[in-house]
């Protein structure tokens, strides 16, 4: 029989290449993103990071630790800080996360499937996280990786969602003057200047022209910043000044209209929700950039709207360090250095990247009467070379989590990870300094489908992935590429 009919690869779930909190904006990314989430559970948590003594929490009880504040304006502190390392899945987390913070009238089908995943795991929790976050929450979604002044960046995550919700955002227009002033300036001089509009769309990569280039500035100028750039490059030409895109703009303004229009009985949300992804990468910008770029006084604003919202509004922070770290690097002197300090009393999660949950969920049993005969069959005629196997590692590795359970380790190592042999899956999940999880995922992927036309017959050994099979490829350009990145040393 051959392999590939017996386990698979759960491709549903397996979402390959780098989340962006963005694509919550984009209903269909979203759904497949949110869908394909691997949840953990406490089972196999609850345990100290050996390294720096950091209690770690596993992604359920993250979720019902961020339900309960929600239902509980009083529980806790509304700022919240999800710490994990690079390559973690921190992104595709928030993307779910905020989902299912939309509420299930929202995207039904998504939110029933993330309740769904969490239910596999652990009933209890899903019924919790599901009597909470069935109300609708207004979340903005902000992205770090780029560079924005943060005033006009809540201003227009605010924007998008009311839209992508199905709601009028005019009330939030008005509060920005100088989108107001590049609109009223391009309906103006559209026609009349066309080729100038023409040349600088020119400078920036744009290629349309005539009416296509004016339909494309009238549709994106509101959420393309290049756009903007493009309108305000024309405008300084005529007026021999630009309009300053950062005036105008307050961050404690944006959310006292969302508390007062959307929220509350008056409004039709419950919360306001905002989900900053890449926290510490904007950080370092706002460090090293003017303030007038960064709106670094934004961390100000947003931290006092949310002390005085009576727990109105909740902020979720995903980072790779402490805020302690990203202290160090910044001038003291300078005021974005008391911004930066106040996120530091945040409630902090430590989120543990637990591999080998996530490999035994996405390895299908197709044919699980097979499985039992042609390989839990040929694992139980070897079980004794698998208990030497596991004294050895136990003797000299440090194993720790699930690794310290030898019945853990024979459910889920050894038969659960089939076809990994488990120095393999030690290996892989030891790299994670090296390797992005996803790319781990990838590896185990790829080496599935290479078994998959593989005969093997009832007592038959069975193929194993070794770790030199692992090294002979892919993973060793991962390992290159990670020190001439510089994530790691040689």
């Amino acid at each position: 029989m051959r392999i590939g009919d017996i386990i698979g690869f759960r491709e549903d779930l397996f979402f390959d290449g780098a989340v962006q909190i963005d694509w919550f904006y984009n209903q269909a990314k979203a759904n497949r993103v949110a869908s394909s989430f691997v949840f953990h559970g406490k089972e196999y948590f609850g345990i100290s990071d050996e390294l720096t003594g950091n209690q770690m929490t596993d992604t359920i009880s993250f979720f019902r630790a961020v339900a309960n504040k929600i239902e509980d304006e009083q529980r806790g502190n509304p700022f919240t800080l999800a710490i994990a390392e690079y390559g973690t899945g921190k992104s595709h987390l928030a993307v779910t996360l905020a989902q299912l913070l939309s509420g299930k009238g929202y995207m039904p089908n998504t939110y029933n499937k993330i309740i769904d995943n969490i239910r596999r795991i652990d009933n209890e929790a899903s019924k919790q996280i599901e009597s909470v976050c069935d109300k609708p929450n207004l979340v903005l979604a902000i992205n770090g990786m780029r560079d924005f002044n943060l005033h006009y960046e809540i201003l227009k995550a605010a924007s998008r969602s009311l839209r992508l919700y199905g709601y009028s955002d005019d009330n939030l227009k008005k509060l920005n003057r100088a989108h107001e002033t590049a609109f009223r300036f391009f309906e103006r001089n559209i026609e009349t200047s066309i080729l100038r509009f023409e040349k600088k769309a020119r400078d920036f990569g744009w290629v349309e022209q005539g009416k296509s280039l004016a339909d494309k500035l009238r549709r994106t100028m509101s959420e393309d910043n290049t756009a903007f750039k493009i309108i305000n490059g024309v405008y300084e030409e005529i007026n021999g000044h630009e309009i300053r895109w950062d005036e105008g703009v307050s961050a404690n303004l944006v959310l006292e209209t969302l508390l007062r229009e959307y929220c509350g009985i008056s409004g039709e949300f419950n919360k306001i929700v905002i989900i900053f992804d890449e926290f510490g990468r904007y950080l370092e910008y706002a460090s090293s950039a003017d303030s007038a770029q960064s709106g670094d006084s934004a961390l100000q604003q947003i931290f006092e709207s949310i002390q005085n919202s009576d727990g109105n509004i909740q902020m979720i922070n995903f980072i790779q360090s402490d805020i302690k770290v990203y202290l160090q690097r910044v001038d003291k002197t300078r005021n974005i250095s008391r911004y930066i300090g106040r996120y530091d009393a945040s409630e902090k999660f430590h989120l543990s990247s637990n591999l080998e949950t996530v490999f035994a969920n996405l390895i299908d049993r197709k044919n699980k009467d097979a499985f039992s005969i042609y390989i839990k069959g040929w694992l139980n005629k070897n079980e004794q070379e698998l208990a030497v196997l596991y004294s050895n590692m136990d003797k000299w590795l440090p194993l720790k989590g699930l690794w310290k359970d030898k019945m853990l380790f024979s459910q889920v190592i050894v038969e659960g990870i089939y076809p990994l042999h488990p120095i393999s899956t030690y290996m892989l999940t030891g790299l994670s300094g090296y390797l992005q999880n996803r790319s781990s995922l990838t590896l185990v992927n790829n080496h599935i489908t290479v078994l998959s036309n593989y005969e093997i017959s009832p007592g038959q050994a069975c193929p194993l992935v070794l770790p030199e099979q692992l090294l002979d490829g892919d993973l060793y350009f991962e390992l290159l590429s990670a020190e001439q990145e510089g994530r790691q040393l040689s």
